[in-house]
């Protein structure tokens, strides 16, 4: 009878620790739950953060749209990934954001969310450069043509065509598999300066669409050439008295080309800033209110001329109806406006005025540009002028002009315009002609030493990195497409493209 209260006893005991294992099983359990529950919601918010993050940076400047690397908070770890849109890389960009985690049953775990961001403020999209750098940039490969008939034009000229012998570039943009080039001189009046080349694949030679002649009676070819739609905008660099001519190839400073058909373009459309009412704008020696450089924004074309002798160097037209473009303002700098940039509400130009080589106007009131800030960089030789800018978020990089032992390349703190800051700067040893910012690096185009060069942006050193290519004579013109980079140079009078990608 005892063994046997023992024994049941025992099975009592054992039942007892199996019901508070259990119980103790199913606690734990739940906590486990909870843990996992708290996690994926904490991994949520994270993906959600890093998404709201690039819609900002969307609506502030699309270019601002790029990878995140993958980084670590406690037990998470989180990237954004950033690719194309198929039929609309230039206006819209899949985003990806993707938590993952190790849960306490030691299991990996993540949550990916997939969004769109859409580039609704400027669907012209006019900077097509790829903002993230892909492939192999230690050693670049460049591919290189001649601007002249059997390289880059057709052995023989279409009917209604002739070609210079020699075609010196003065400018080119690259705007949705096209490249489009100017020529400074044209070896006869009657000779073409205007191309437009297909580009659809930058790993072969740009083909020959068609050609124009911007202005029959002169040699000048343009000064600059902006890209947006099918409309080509081109700053006319023919002198002219502007106080007595009329509007006409021979007597403006913007022309407007529809280039919808390459092989047949059409006769422009001539302005010419008015010099009896306002803006006022005249010139009275060689050189004086020519149209030298142009920017594109939702609908507005902002003008940028050489020093005039009354009227504003800087103007904004409203292109909104082509056929009719309307001057809106301007702006004095009483020097020429070499580069226009123009971000939310404010203009950045770089300019030839020693004592302010950058300025930076408020646009808040179209009607009335005023004067922000100024730019002067301390311990320059008092000769240096603006020649270059690319704005990327609250940053501006600034080139100069060549200056022996001072520094022509500067990168500055813009995020109150008000107030600009130096953050960096670099003696390159050249006038600095065209900037991009990449990724962690600088492109830029040192033109009177005849170099494609690359500079460091992990440091406020700004210190030069490769690749540092020589190109086939003085860099005149650089622009940038996907993943590719489209240089114009000039030995002489002979004008070459080089076309710069990653090593394949």
């Amino acid at each position: 009878m005892r063994g046997f209260l023992t024994l049941e006893l025992m099975i009592a005991i054992t039942l007892m620790l199996s019901t508070i294992g259990s119980v103790a099983l199913l606690s734990f359990s739940n906590q486990s739950l909870l843990a996992d529950s708290r996690s994926q919601e904490i991994a949520l918010q994270i993906a959600q953060s890093l998404l709201r993050n690039e819609m900002a940076a969307a609506s502030e400047d699309f270019r601002q749209v790029n990878s995140v690397a993958t980084t670590t908070d406690g037990i998470f770890q989180s990237s954004l990934s950033v690719s194309d849109v198929a039929l609309a890389e230039y206006t819209e960009k899949h985003t990806t954001a993707l938590v993952s985690w190790i849960d306490q049953a030691h299991t990996l775990r993540e949550i990916s969310i997939p969004q769109i961001v859409t580039d609704y403020n400027d669907p012209d999209t006019l900077d097509t450069c790829d903002p993230e750098l892909s492939g192999n940039w230690s050693t670049p490969s460049v591919r290189t043509y001649e601007l002249k008939s059997g390289d880059l034009l057709p052995s023989t000229p279409p009917t209604g065509h002739s070609f210079s012998a020699n075609n010196p570039i003065s400018t080119l943009d690259v705007y949705r598999g096209r490249l489009y080039i100017g020529i400074s001189k044209k070896a006869a009046a009657s000779n073409d300066s205007f191309f437009v080349f297909d580009l659809t694949n930058p790993l072969q030679k740009p083909t020959y669409l068609g050609s124009v002649d911007t202005n029959a009676s002169v040699t000048e070819g343009p000064n600059d050439i902006l890209i947006a739609g099918n409309d080509a905008y081109i700053a006319n660099s023919h002198v002219s008295n502007f106080k007595s001519c009329k509007p006409s190839d021979n007597c403006s400073q913007l022309q407007i080309f529809s280039v919808s058909n390459p092989a047949s373009i059409s006769a422009p459309i001539d302005i010419l800033m008015p010099t009896s009412s306002a803006p006022f704008v005249t010139g009275t020696s060689t050189g004086q209110a020519l149209g030298n450089t142009l920017f594109y924004k939702n609908g507005y074309l902002y003008l940028g001329l050489t020093k005039t002798a009354t009227g504003p160097e800087f103007n904004i037209i409203d292109v909104h109806d082509r056929m009719n473009p309307r001057w809106v303002s301007g702006f004095s700098i009483g020097a020429t406006v070499n580069q226009i940039y123009v971000r939310g509400n404010y203009a950045y130009l770089a300019d030839d005025d020693k004592s302010r080589e950058f300025i930076v106007l408020t646009l808040s009131d179209a009607q009335n540009p005023r004067l922000v800030s100024f730019f002067d960089p301390k311990g320059t030789l008092g000769y240096e002028v603006g020649k270059s800018e690319y704005v990327r978020g609250d940053t501006l990089y600034a080139g100069m002009s060549a200056a022996s032992g001072s520094a022509e390349l500067y990168r500055l703190d813009t995020s109150d315009p008000a107030s600009i800051k130096t953050i960096g700067s670099s003696v390159i040893g050249s006038t600095v002609s065209g900037l991009f910012a990449r990724d962690n690096t600088l492109f830029l185009l040192a033109s009177t030493i005849g170099q494609f060069q690359a500079v460091n942006l992990s440091s406020s050193a700004l210190s030069s990195s490769t690749p540092m290519l020589s190109l086939p004579g003085i860099g005149a013109a650089i622009d940038c497409e996907g993943n590719y980079f489209f240089v114009g140079s000039n030995n002489g009078s002979r004008g070459f493209i080089s076309i710069i990608g990653p090593e394949i």
